[in-house]
């Protein structure tokens, strides 16, 4: 199971991140999804924001995809852990999760299967490269349930120093990546800013 958290108004990079070129194929929304696909998540949930056209287009293309929804969030201004708590609604009975940002679109099956074969040995696992900690992060049950039945509205790194954590060491430096600029995203695609 994965929420992927494509929600945010991307103010700073000035247009909607997920839908920033990848490579000459997908968009990063396209790349993160069918990584989770390919890695045989049962369910996969976006949660979006409901105001931007381009959003049709990758719900059609995923349309025969029965373990994918896509879900609106009407408070973007609530931020991430918001977001976060519409797509557990859809975890009851759920042991595992990927929670994933849409501006990191470098997961990838190696990762996934590292960080999974970590579950059980802390109630988060979080992937670290030269001890600093990335994403995606894999939450267990206790922390899907306490989501679910609590109306928190802080911040999700404050939230998750109430649990346990493991930390898994990677050799993947783009754990580490947070495009939030257009600065950012051409450094890291050495190109110009493009769009599907």
């Amino acid at each position: 199971m994965s929420i992927i958290l494509a929600a945010g108004n991307s103010s700073r990079m000035g247009s909607v991140k997920s839908f920033l070129r990848f490579d000459g194929k997908d968009v990063f929304i396209e790349k993160i999804i069918d990584q989770y696909l390919d890695f045989g998540c049962k369910r996969i949930i976006v949660v979006k924001r409901p105001d931007h056209w381009e959003w049709r287009k990758i719900i059609n293309k995923y349309s025969g995809e029965k373990s994918i929804f896509f879900i609106n969030n009407n408070s973007p201004e609530l931020e991430r852990f918001y977001s976060l708590s519409l797509g557990a609604l859809l975890l009851k009975n759920i042991d595992y999760c990927f929670v994933q940002n849409s501006d990191n679109p470098f997961v990838n099956g190696k990762l996934l299967n590292k960080i999974y074969s970590e579950k059980g040995f802390g109630d988060y696992i979080l992937p670290t490269f030269k001890n600093r900690g990335g994403h995606p992060i894999l939450i267990g049950k206790e922390i899907i349930n306490e989501i679910i039945s609590h109306s928190y509205k802080g911040n999700l790194r404050t939230f998750l120093n109430n649990f346990q954590r493991f930390e898994i060491e990677t050799d993947d430096e783009n754990i580490l990546a947070n495009l939030n600029t257009k600065e950012d995203y051409q450094q890291k695609f050495e190109s110009k800013m493009q769009y599907a």
